[in-house]
């Protein structure tokens, strides 16, 4: 693993060329390593991580991301949620889908056209 002090852009830089990649390994490396260090993940971070799973249906690793982010004080947004809601639906779990759905619709996030 390369260990130089990278400031947070940088560190996200190199998290979304492995998610870019598909290396969700690499990718999760790499936030972890950024959590024993001085550099806290932000939202970029974790939706970073999150549509790397979720483009690869990895559902279970979603979860355990979005629970991570909202411990450590990071509340999900639209794209959060989205990413999770696709995990889910790329592992044909149709019920999932609509559950993250709803939580998101119930959680009062403002929802942006993209």
């Amino acid at each position: 693993r390369l260990r130089l002090p990278l400031g947070r852009i940088l560190w996200n830089l190199m998290i979304k060329a492995h998610a870019n990649a598909n290396r969700p390994k690499a990718a999760e490396s790499w936030v972890i390593d950024m959590l024993e260090r001085i550099y806290q993940p932000d939202i970029i971070t974790y939706n970073t991580l999150l549509n790397c799973f979720g483009r690869l249906g990895q559902f279970l690793k979603s979860e355990t991301w979005m629970r991570r982010m909202r411990a450590r004080g990071v509340e999900p947004d639209m794209y959060s949620y989205g990413s999770l809601a696709n995990a889910y639906a790329k592992d044909g779990d149709m019920k999932n889908t609509e559950r993250v759905v709803r939580e998101l619709l119930d959680s009062g996030i403002e929802l942006v056209p993209s």
